[in-house]
């Protein structure tokens, strides 16, 4: 090669395509007459392209080997032979297919799911196998009793009903037969403008004659009715232990309603028990409840039996606790407590049961229990045919 005029500048070399400043070129004069050079064709880097396939390998000549690369003119320093250690004569990089290549799954994997699926069929089939011969062996067990009896098939009878479930069918069924009465007497009761007329719905009218008189006629505002309704599931008397129909009466002056028990007169008619009616609607037992009065008093309410933990632990084992409401909405729910050692307790013991929901007239006040002033049960309505409370 010929240097050029500037010799820093980047020449590239003619034979092998090597670029490099002109000073690493040796100069070499032509001699007068050169032989031609060869020129060596420039390998790929990545993927040598290879050679077309020929149709006909008789028309083209093989082409003549290559003429060997003269290096003497390339001066290379150390520096550049680490920055290009790839030189045209290095080994090519390998083809990118072999490189990404999917890698081969063991066979041994294979074997081992296979082996694990066949093993799983195999047991379900088996189980599905053992399980139509344990039924075929139980219809044939069937099949000779049923013959050394000398029946065709065999014959259940239904599991009679507990004494709960008997109760509420029965409460069911008394509020049924009840409820076109509840309705009757409720509207005679508050429809009515004569007070004759309104004592005929009611028990015993000539005992409670003044407080309907005053409840209706002598009231600021006299009550008007707005519905109704039976309660599902209805309570179980103390004195009869038997359940008994009620119904709730919603009111303008009581929205959350009052109880209304429908009950049997002397010659069998239908008639409202009026003091439970009176005491839900006006909150008799709230009152008490609120004021605290040492007077004992008695209170027509739903009960049933409860854990004493409102007492210190010392005088738990003394007392029975019964949850009472004397209302629909809990305004006069409390808890009283008895003594285990009283008559009383001891009757009640053996009259309400747990998880029941019962009925009565009961005689509270507030007393000392377990060192602090607390709501206590002195009396309960028990027997068949009980005193008034005001002849008691």
């Amino acid at each position: 090669m010929t240097s050029q005029a500037r010799t820093e500048a980047a020449q590239s070399c003619a034979h092998c395509a090597f670029v490099a400043p002109g000073l690493h070129f040796q100069v070499i004069t032509p001699a007068a007459v050169a032989a031609p050079i060869a020129f060596q064709k420039r390998v790929a880097r990545f993927r040598p392209e290879e050679p077309a396939a020929r149709s006909d390998p008789e028309e083209d000549p093989p082409e003549s080997p290559p003429a060997p690369i003269q290096r003497s003119h390339i001066r290379q320093t150390g520096i550049q032979q680490r920055i290009q250690p790839h030189t045209p004569q290095s080994a090519p990089f390998p083809i990118l297919d072999e490189v990404i290549a999917p890698q081969k799954k063991s066979p041994y994997f294979r074997w081992f799911v296979t082996l694990i699926l066949f093993i799983a069929v195999c047991g379900v089939t088996g189980m599905l196998v053992w399980e139509k011969i344990q039924q075929r062996i139980e219809i044939e067990r069937q099949n000779t009793a049923v013959k050394a009896a000398g029946q065709s098939m065999a014959v259940r009878t239904p599991a009679p009903l507990n004494a709960a479930a008997t109760s509420r069918l029965e409460g069911s069924i008394i509020t049924h037969e009840a409820s076109s009465d509840a309705e009757r007497l409720v509207k005679v009761l508050f429809s009515e403008s004569n007070l004759e007329e309104r004592l005929t719905a009611i028990e015993n009218p000539q005992l409670y004659r003044p407080e309907v008189e005053t409840f209706f006629d002598r009231a600021t505002e006299r009550p008007q009715l707005i519905s109704v309704t039976p309660i599902s599931n209805p309570p179980i008397s103390i004195r009869e232990q038997s359940r008994i129909p009620m119904f709730k009466v919603v009111t303008r002056q009581n929205r959350s309603g009052a109880l209304a028990w429908i009950l049997r007169g002397e010659k069998g008619e239908p008639l409202i028990h009026w003091p439970l009616f009176r005491e839900t609607h006006e909150r008799a037992l709230r009152k008490f409840l609120l004021e605290k009065p040492e007077t004992p008093a008695w209170f027509f309410v739903g009960l049933r039996r409860t854990h004493p933990f409102d007492l210190p632990e010392d005088q738990r084992s003394e007392h029975e606790a019964f949850d009472i409401d004397g209302s629909t909405d809990g305004s006069g729910r409390t808890t009283v407590f008895i003594n285990k050692k009283t008559p009383l307790c001891r009757t009640l013991n053996g009259k309400i049961q747990w998880s029941e929901f019962y009925y009565g007239q009961v005689l509270v006040s507030w007393m000392d229990v377990g060192g602090e002033k607390r709501f206590a049960m002195l009396d309960c309505e028990t027997s068949a045919d009980p005193a008034l409370p005001d002849e008691k």
